[in-house]
């Protein structure tokens, strides 16, 4: 079978999260932090027939990008055939257990009623995302004092570190809070979000063109007034 390029996209965005995956059968696949929080859930466009175990994802990206084309794998007991050089080249790589792996639990989160619902473009995202990485900002927060809502990158622990404020142009039904996360926990596949943020912290993000959703706890110290 053949790995397009969506796939391979996502698989990279999901090393970010989790160096290993245990892909089941289907075409669903998920991954979670090591420290737990952080859930991420694709849908791909292909089917697989046996479920597998990664242990260096990243390693086994690196031997698919090698390929020009769609990278090509053949399942052989518990090991991958990867096909370079139109089958001239054939790499195999060793498939891991269950049981060495970091998997995502089988009980779906339950966030309850999310009490703020918003959206975020892909320009919008982009451009926090970069206003964070130049600021060194650990931390990125939306923010409302029930008039306005704001996205802000910022660090929690330094109340003198630079901060950066953006508001959207959302309106905030006069709920008042402030929620968020480390910015290292948002690093998601680009493209526009709907996003949904439940006071007992814990926000859903769901790509609006891919069939992608990520879910993230937020930082000691959110609180949400309603």
């Amino acid at each position: 079978m053949k790995l397009s390029g969506n796939t391979l996209n996502i698989l990279k965005n999901f090393s970010n999260i989790n160096e290993n995956i245990f892909v089941k059968t289907g075409n669903v696949i998920e991954t979670i932090s090591k420290q737990k929080n952080i859930l991420a859930r694709a849908e791909l466009a292909e089917t697989f027939d046996s479920e597998f175990g990664i242990h260096d994802l990243n390693k086994f990206l690196g031997v698919l990008s090698l390929q020009k084309d769609d990278p090509e794998i053949e399942f052989q007991g518990v090991n991958i055939l990867i096909k370079n050089f139109n089958g001239r080249s054939k790499t195999k790589y060793r498939t891991a257990s269950k049981d060495v792996l970091l998997v995502p639990p089988d009980k779906k989160i339950n966030m309850g009623d999310p009490e703020t619902s918003l959206s975020l473009t892909a320009e919008e995202i982009a451009w926090v995302t970069r206003i964070a990485n130049y600021l060194d900002s650990p931390n990125i927060g939306f923010v409302s004092d029930g008039q306005k809502v704001e996205i802000q990158t910022f660090d929690a622990k330094d109340d003198s570190a630079d901060v950066n404020v953006t508001e959207l142009n959302i309106n905030p039904d006069g709920k008042k809070y402030r929620m968020f996360f480390a910015t290292e926990n948002l690093r998601f596949l680009e493209g526009s979000y709907d996003i949904k943020i439940a006071s007992k912290g814990i926000a859903h993000f769901k790509h609006t063109t891919v069939p992608l959703e990520y879910w993230v706890m937020s930082e000691t110290g959110s609180k949400y007034e309603g």
